[in-house]
C-alpha cells in the first residue's frame, strides 16, 4: 500500500466508524431506551416514573449522537475544502491540526464544472 492509498484509507476508516457510532447512538439506542414512554396515555406516566434512569440515559445518548453528527460534518468539511493539492486557509489548517489528520487530494471532474 503506497502513501496515497494510506492517506485515503485513514479518513475513510474514521468516517466509517463515526457513521456507525452515530447510527447506533442516534437512531437505535435512544428509541430502545425510550420504550417505556410508548405505552399509551394512562400507562406511560407510571412506566416513565419507574424507569426514569433508563430514559435519562436515552436522552444523553441523543446528545452524544448530536455531538457525533457535528464531528462528522466538521470532518467532511475539512476533507472537501482542504485537499493537499490546494492551499488551505488558516482556519482549515487549524481544524486539520485539531483533528490530527492529513487529507488526500480530491480529483476534480471537468464534467461537473461545465454542466455536461
Amino acid at each position: 500500500m503506497n502513501s496515497q492509498e494510506t492517506s485515503i484509507v485513514h479518513p475513510a476508516k474514521t468516517i466509517g466508524i463515526l457513521l456507525l457510532l452515530q447510527m447506533a447512538f442516534g437512531l437505535i439506542l435512544p428509541f430502545v431506551l425510550w420504550r417505556p414512554l410508548m405505552g399509551g396515555y394512562p400507562v406511560f406516566l407510571t412506566q416513565a416514573a419507574a424507569s426514569s434512569p433508563q430514559i435519562r440515559i436515552g436522552v444523553l445518548s441523543s446528545f452524544f449522537a448530536g455531538a457525533l453528527l457535528i464531528s462528522l460534518s466538521v470532518y467532511f468539511w475539512t476533507i472537501r475544502l482542504c485537499p493537499k493539492t490546494h492551499s488551505c486557509t488558516k482556519s482549515q489548517a487549524a481544524v486539520q491540526k485539531v483533528l490530527g489528520v492529513s487529507f488526500a487530494p480530491v480529483a476534480k471532474s471537468s464534467s461537473l464544472v461545465s454542466g455536461a
